[in-house]
């Protein structure tokens, strides 16, 4: 149904009362309403031809039967608008006309003082212009009020009224079941933050800049997602992860925590055996463990000895040409081929190796001397 408007449309009508009237066709020289169309609307004048009735409205055209219902009734003779006029009997005179009441016309000098871009206002009640909006549209669809405390509403009581958020791309509304306002996007109306009230659910994005307290978090309200990525930092007001929170579980296998991270470990029995190359075998590179039975194997142990040694140093091999020290309680050395060298004067020997540098080492042979070397040389 359309507004629909055309030049010398006049008919007649003998309908008396308040009811739609039945036109009789055009008059000489004019149009019928046919040319407005069928269920569309006019404005339209009833006047008597031989009375002094009238009346102004918005009628709707009907082609079967050619009828005019008084839809919407602007002004009368009687003055009872909006109700309906009760005409008399008597022939009238039914045409197409353009009502001061929704005229819009300029001053004496046909300008209506136009404000670029600006919006034309109706009044309220009875739908006239009075001025023009300080609400403007700009050519690329930005719209502009004059202040801060100007309002442009797109209310709604409820999200379920909204209009499509398809047709209504971009649009933002209020709804006041909820206290929110809504934004229109991908065919879906999406609840923005509101003062108080929840943030919803985001599908993506970084939040950065948040401020304010936390005092309403309760473990009923806060949800763990699972899908959380990427580092997680805080900047002030921030407490400490508890002690015993993060498990070995929580540590990737992957997460590659290089040794100058670690602390040096100084407790004792925080590094088992296992978790090392010891070992009691002779093995190269590797850190030396005793066996169960406290011994271990290995190759040349050079080292410098202080103390007393006890036990068996050697065992199957040389022990070397000590350069200072006194050897006691030595067993099991073979004379003829375990010692050799020679043993100083002082520490009973002859310091000599052949028997005639002996006893001349001893100062010559006695009776007495004849029989030490007897016994030491065999002779």
């Amino acid at each position: 149904m359309a507004l629909v408007l055309a030049d010398r449309v006049k008919e007649s009508t003998t309908t008396t009362g308040t009811g739609t009237v039945t036109l009789l066709g055009a008059a000489p020289g004019f149009q019928s309403f046919a040319v407005i169309g069928n269920a569309n609307t006019t404005y339209y004048t009833i006047a008597g031809q031989t009375t002094s009735e009238w009346e102004v409205g918005i009628g709707t055209y009907t082609a079967s039967g050619t009828l005019l219902a008084r839809t919407t009734v602007l002004s009368n003779s009687s003055a009872t608008e909006p109700s309906a006029l009760s005409f008399a009997a008597g022939t009238k005179d039914v045409f197409v006309t353009y009502p001061s009441e929704r005229a819009i016309y300029g001053d004496i000098n046909g300008s209506i003082t136009p404000v670029d871009n600006a919006l034309v206002r109706f009044d309220s009640t009875a739908g006239n212009i009075i001025q023009t909006s300080l609400v403007t549209v700009a050519d690329d669809g930005a719209i502009t009020a004059p202040s801060a405390g100007s309002v442009i509403p797109f209310y709604w009581s409820d999200p379920a009224s909204f209009p499509s958020a398809s047709t209504y791309h971009g649009a933002i509304a209020h709804a006041h079941s909820t206290a929110a306002m809504y934004f229109a996007h991908g065919g879906v109306w999406t609840m923005l933050i509101k003062d108080g009230g929840p943030l919803g659910t985001p599908a993506s994005g970084t939040a950065t800049n948040l401020t304010g307290t936390a005092s309403g978090l309760t473990a009923g309200n806060v949800t763990t997602n699972a899908n959380l990525t990427g580092d997680v930092t805080s900047v002030g007001n921030a407490t400490a992860i508890a002690a015993g929170v993060i498990v070995d579980a929580d540590i990737n296998a992957s997460a590659g925590i290089v040794d100058s991270k670690l602390a040096t470990i100084s407790t004792a029995l925080k590094v088992s055996n296992s978790a090392t190359t010891a070992a009691s075998a002779n093995t190269a590179s590797a850190i030396v463990a005793r066996d169960a039975s406290g011994n271990f194997s290995a190759g040349t142990i050079t080292a410098a000895l202080t103390g007393t040694a006890s036990g068996n140093l050697v065992s199957g091999g040389a022990l070397g040409t000590p350069s200072s020290g006194t050897a006691t309680n030595l067993t099991g050395l073979p004379l003829s081929t375990g010692v050799t060298g020679q043993l100083p004067i002082a520490n009973g020997g002859t310091n000599a190796t052949t028997a005639a540098t002996a006893l001349s080492n001893l100062g010559g042979v006695s009776a007495g001397k004849s029989i030490v070397l007897a016994m030491i040389f065999g002779f």
